[in-house]
Order: C-alpha cells, then structure tokens, then sequence
C-alpha cells in the first residue's frame, strides 16, 4: 500500500474484508479509518472496512448472513452527494500521473450540475 499511496497520493482507499485472521495493526499507520462499527461475527467486529474517503458513504449496514456464513453482511452505501474533489486537486492529480507514467492525458473536468 506504501507504493500506491506514493504513486496515487488522492487516490480513494477501501479496502475491506475477514480481519478475524489477520492482524491490521500496520494499516492504522495509514490514515485510514475502520467504519464498521456493529458486530459482525458473535460479538466481535471481525469484518471490517478502512477507508480514507469516509465522506464518500454512509453508515454502513448489518444485515442477516449469506447462506450458512457465521458472519452478517455488510452493505455500504455511496452517499447522495459525495464531495467532490476540487479543481486544484484534480490538475495536481493529473500531472503526478503523467510525470509517473511518463504519459499525456487527455482530461477534461466536467461536473453535472
């Protein structure tokens, strides 16, 4: 993820799943939050979503599990009106792309409303 970040550094950032076996200490060196904030297996938060673009969705739903699974889904929602990068932000983007890659993009900004 180091190596992403640097190469897209506002990039949005979810990355989600069964943290039951594995250990996320090292993400919360990142700047990245975990929304899940209900039971997702018994009394345990073991499924989990780290973000970096929290106001991108809203609170994130339990429902019942799939099937047979021991663990209860969770659906996440985009919100209705995400905020949107600024103008600034999106040249800064552009420019780190092509000087990563070494390629021109053709770009257009256009926002509906």
């Amino acid at each position: 993820m180091d190596e992403f970040t640097r190469a897209h550094p506002y990039a949005g950032i979810l990355l989600l799943g069964d943290f039951n076996q594995l250990p996320d200490s090292e993400l919360k060196s990142f700047p990245l939050q975990q929304i899940v904030t209900c039971p997702t297996r018994g009394n345990s938060i073991s499924d989990k979503i780290y973000t970096n673009v929290t106001d991108w969705y809203q609170t994130p739903i339990i429902l019942p599990g799939v099937s047979r699974s021991d663990h209860e889904a969770i659906h996440l929602k985009p919100a209705a009106d995400p905020p949107r990068p600024s103008r600034s932000i999106l040249e800064e983007r552009k420019k780190k792309e092509e000087e990563t890659t070494g390629q021109k993009y053709n770009v257009r900004i256009c926002y509906a409303g």
